[in-house]
């Protein structure tokens, strides 16, 4: 997620010194040794580190505010190209704390989108996302286009991270969009790899060679050798993953001769390490083994401990398929004991399922069942920790988006405020006003304690149906509407069909259906939130005759397949309710009554009005209720006696949804029936 770039040629370390022997000052010194600390900090991080840690010394000596905060990120990025997450936190935050007592907005925004990077790695994705949020904030305030973009990728991989691909495709798609407006070709190429990488974790290989060919292809234009060594990698191991070998070695071959070029060990290790994969597939273990045995080398040189990690298990790999059992568990213990340093627990879960098929294959059967028992045991820790990391993304997902029409209503009611203080100066009528509302405040402070109780007995059960809610979204359904929507995108895309007229109507339409199911599932989520208070409605003049007439033309395609004839009466029908929640609470009775009325059978609805209220009913022609349906029709996940008529499906959700919607507006939602003569629903909110 973090990425890094080259920021000049790093001189020789007694160059360095000769710097330092020269400068003026001790100002000075700060200054050069931050220089170099981030020209090395991704090729030699170790002196990096060694060079950053100098400067916060004397940054410290000399109370240079703005040099320990440079020094304090050179050392926190150079901690993290070492694996030393935890270190490299504290760091990054200790210098994202100076950068902000300054003021400095620019600063703050990048280390916000580091510290994320950091987060990200030690898997805290609800913590990274509020990072990204504060940074996406800044870089829009400041009107950073690039900027902004760039934080929305790093969102999409967050998103990634928990497998919520549709989420992290729309952030992808906002950031390519913006890209394009300002021709950003660098940043263009970055999405284009990300969507690459949807794809590769999707299945999806081929087209995801497409977009890293794509990719490929500017970062070259650019000159970008850094990218292109990562970019040339990633190729390489995606053809070894569609077993053409030839071709992968050809970009590896390339990958590593860039990485060389550029003295980036840790690429180089990488690559090496792709090498002896591709390799091991091809049956050459004796081949595989040198390049692991090299790659292990270098990772252990540099610091990077995950490198390490996956360089013993292949090791390891290579002995066991060469039968030499006991050398095999050997590279599998050390690669144990390293993951538990470093808290890598897929890793060490992995390592121990290899050992365990080595204590076997040694016949060592306790042992081997042992070593399998402790993988499980950490897979399950692993699996919980997921489930808490995913509902707590949601949460923090769900306070953003609260806080950004927070902002905006703060920002409305400000402008409101000015022409408020106005008035106020002309009428002094609004004291008495203000006292009568301090009055209201007061009751409803008083009906609030008299509620308090009550509330706090349902909130057990609130947040099981939470839970249960969560489960839902993030089911499978998720994730297929996102491989739908990626493929439909990817052809529109593509550069075959886009002048095909015919293939992009398709995908266009494929990706219209994909985002309906989408609206289905954050109107669930809109639900749940209602439930929890966590859902405001926006109460105006509305014309609930209006709504019946434009939900009766979109349903009028059903209707005539069914043969049914509608009576629709109505007078003059202002209400004071939230247009969209209305509508969704009247598309759910009308079509309820479609869906359950006979083929060719009469529907009637009515739309009146009393002193205080707007009505709208609907009478059916179905099957109607039973004495036991009436008691349960607005719960949850009910299963009724009555059945559709035409083949349709039920969820059992629509009716508690409709009753908490027309609740939320001060309404009501009532039901008289007998069964075997039909129903009738009646809705109720108040007058405008």
């Amino acid at each position: 997620m973090l990425l890094t770039v080259m920021t000049g040629q790093p001189v020789s370390d007694e160059a360095v010194e000769l710097l330092l022997n020269q400068a003026a000052d001790d100002r000075s010194r700060v200054d050069i040794l931050n220089s170099e600390a981030s020209k090395k900090r991704n090729v030699q991080p170790t002196l990096a580190l060694s060079l950053a840690q100098r400067a916060i010394d004397y940054a410290k000596d000399i109370v240079y505010t703005k040099g320990m905060a440079e020094a304090l990120n050179n050392a926190g990025l150079a901690r993290y190209n070492l694996s030393q997450y935890e270190e490299a936190l504290t760091e990054i935050s200790e210098a994202l704390h100076v950068y902000t007592s300054m003021g400095d907005k620019t600063h703050e925004a990048s280390l916000c989108m580091i510290l994320a990077g950091i987060l990200f790695r030690l898997g805290r994705y609800d913590k990274a996302l509020e990072n990204l949020s504060n940074a996406l904030t800044i870089r829009e305030e400041q009107g950073d286009t690039q900027g902004t973009a760039s934080v929305l990728s790093n969102i999409s991989n967050t998103y990634q991270a928990i497998g919520q691909y549709d989420i992290a495709l729309e952030h992808l798609l906002r950031a390519l969009e913006l890209q394009e407006e300002i021709n950003d070709k660098y940043g263009i190429a970055i999405t284009a790899n990300n969507i690459g990488g949807i794809y590769f974790r999707l299945g999806h290989t081929e087209t995801a060679l497409q977009y890293l060919q794509q990719a490929l292809s500017w970062f070259r234009d650019g000159k970008n050798l850094f990218d292109i060594s990562k970019t040339l990698c990633n190729i390489g191991h995606m053809y070894g993953q569609l077993s053409q070998f030839e071709k992968a070695l050809e970009y590896q071959s390339e990958a590593l001769s860039t990485a060389k070029t550029l003295d980036d060990q840790q690429n180089v290790a990488a690559t090496i390490t792709s090498m002896g994969r591709i390799y091991a597939a091809q049956g050459e273990t004796a081949t595989a083994l040198s390049y692991f045995a090299t790659a292990l080398k270098i990772m252990r040189g540099i610091g990077d401990k995950l490198g390490e990690l996956e360089a013993l298990r292949y090791i390891g790999d290579i002995y066991h398929s060469k039968r030499d059992h006991k050398r095999a568990l050997r590279y599998y213990k050390q690669g144990i004991e390293l993951a538990q340093q470093i808290r890598a627990l897929n890793e060490e879960a992995t390592l121990y399922e290899c050992a365990s098929r080595s204590l076997e294959s040694l016949r060592e059967h306790e042992n081997a069942f042992l070593f399998y028992k402790k993988a499980a045991s950490i897979r399950n820790e692993i699996l919980a920790s997921d489930k808490q990391k995913l509902i707590a993304v949601m949460e923090i997902r769900f306070n953003i988006e609260r806080t950004a029409r927070e902002r905006e209503i703060y920002r409305l009611r400000n402008v409101e405020l000015a022409d408020a203080i106005t008035a106020l100066q002309e009428k002094s009528e609004a004291l008495a006003s203000a006292y009568h509302d301090i009055e209201q405040q007061q009751q409803i402070t008083a009906q609030m304690n008299n509620e308090l109780e009550h509330a706090n007995q349902q909130l057990q059960e609130l947040n099981n149906e939470k839970n249960e809610l969560l489960g839902i979204v993030t089911h499978d359904v998720k994730n297929l509407v996102a491989g739908i929507k990626l493929a439909a995108e990817g052809v529109r895309r593509y550069k075959h069909t886009k002048d095909d007229p015919i293939m992009q109507k398709t995908a266009e339409r494929i990706i219209n259906a994909a985002s309906d199911i989408t609206h289905l599932i954050s109107s669930l989520l809109d639900v749940n939130a209602l439930e929890t208070g966590k859902i405001t409605f926006r109460p105006e003049e509305t014309n609930v005759a209006d709504i019946v007439h434009g939900l009766l033309e979109s349903y009028r395609p059903h209707i005539e397949n069914k043969g049914q004839i509608i009576h629709f009466q109505h007078s003059e029908a202002m209400a004071f309710a939230d247009t969209t929640r209305l509508r969704e609470a009247l598309e759910n009775i009308i079509s309820n009554a479609i869906k359950y009325s006979p083929l060719g059978k009469e529907i009637w609805i009515t739309v009146t009005r009393t002193e205080s209220m707007i009505a709208c009913s609907v009478k059916d022609s179905g099957q109607g209720f039973t004495e036991e349906d009436k008691k349960n029709v607005f719960q949850k996940f009910t299963r009724l006696s009555a059945r559709p008529t035409g083949g349709e499906s039920s969820t059992g959700l629509g009716l508690s949804i409709a009753k908490k919607l027309v609740e939320g507006m001060n309404g009501s939602i009532t039901l008289q029936s007998q069964s075997g003569e039909g129903a009738t629903f009646t809705i109720k909110v108040p007058c405008a």
